[in-house]
């Protein structure tokens, strides 16, 4: 599972026809070796009529764990002899960034009603004293109900494994003492995620969601506890993007900038509120393209709802600056104040 990547059966036969007739073509296929892990290649005619494969060994466990480069003279047809090829050559693997680093989202799968309480996340910290850990986290659940209600969040650490194909629940299961922890109104607790690589040098940059199931109970006595079936369980989403030293670096550089231009979107006067529009955009140059892009998207459309508000013409609902500070607080694990206008 490759998000973004749809199979194509006939796509083999189309890379044929086409680098047969000396036309330019690209295909992208995955295969498994035999432990299961997937190796990636990308394979492409250029339009001189040489051939050009990247292959990505980083999800091998038991490989070179990089990407390889080689170019041949012609097409060359999958599975077949090598002919005139140069000698593949190893790329040089980007540094990683330390964990404090990662960039992370909470969303919340399959509970419509939305259960009695909220969960914030703090920021993913190296493993210090934890075998075979990576980093960890800490989630705090603050109950929002009125009278008591019982969580069950199973062990506590729970050990989550990052992998390149997908993200596995390492814990072995709750120990048969272990009851749903009653919190009182306001009340919260504090669960700590352990999250390992599966290969020993560490988890390589990219995505990777682990899903935290949290069960509850409302209204229990506090005494005895929750009695019954949980009401309700649902799947806390944690998205965890792993950078490199560069990314890291750039995201440093922009935060600097853009924390200063937010500043600005928390003003009802438009003098600061382009002023800080510009910080940002200026700011925005250093941060990786698509990162740039989706925040160029956002301070676009908050210009447009800008000069609508401020302009000559009534009838203008609003702006509001969230989606921008959204954005860089997310990039830049800070807390920033949104200015909302409605009319």
């Amino acid at each position: 599972s490759f998000e973004g990547i749809e199979v194509i059966d006939d796509a083999g036969d189309c890379y044929r026809e086409r680098a047969g007739a000396g036309l330019p073509v690209e295909m992208i296929e995955i295969r498994s070796t035999t432990e299961g892990d997937p190796i990636l290649v990308i394979r492409r005619l250029l339009p001189d009529g040489r051939q050009e494969a990247f292959s990505d060994m980083t999800r091998d466990a038991f490989g070179t764990q990089a990407w390889f480069r080689r170019v041949c003279v012609g097409h060359q047809p999958p599975g077949s002899q090598v002919g005139d090829c140069e000698p593949p050559e190893q790329l040089a693997s980007p540094d990683p960034a330390p964990a404090e680093s990662t960039l992370f989202a909470l969303t919340v799968d399959g509970h419509a009603s939305g259960p009695p309480f909220y969960v914030t996340a703090g920021r993913v910290v190296a493993a210090e004293g934890v075998d075979d850990a990576w980093a960890t986290q800490q989630l705090t659940i603050v109950s929002e109900w009125r009278t008591p209600i019982a969580i069950d969040i199973g062990t506590s650490p729970r050990r989550y494994v990052l992998d390149s194909r997908w993200v596995s629940d390492g814990a072995t299961g709750a120990p048969a003492d272990v009851r749903p922890t009653v919190i009182q109104p306001g009340g919260s607790i504090t669960l700590q995620l352990v999250l390992a690589p599966r290969l020993p040098t560490g988890p390589a940059p990219g995505i990777y969601e682990i899903s935290v199931p949290i069960s509850h109970w409302r209204d229990v006595d506090p005494a005895t506890g929750p009695t019954g079936a949980a009401e309700g369980t649902f799947a806390l989403l944690v998205t965890y993007e792993i950078l490199d030293a560069r990314e890291a670096s750039a995201i440093l550089a922009f935060c600097d900038a853009a924390v200063v231009g937010a500043a600005d979107l928390t003003e009802f006067d438009q003098q600061r509120l382009t002023d800080g529009l510009e910080e940002i955009e200026a700011a925005a140059i250093r941060l990786p393209s698509s990162k740039r892009d989706d925040l160029l998207a956002e301070t676009s459309a908050l210009r447009l709802n800008l000069e609508k508000w401020f302009g000559p013409e009534p009838g203008h609902g609003g702006f509001s600056t969230d989606g921008v500070i959204g954005i860089i607080k997310r990039l830049c694990a800070t807390h920033l104040v949104e200015l909302s206008v409605q009319a």
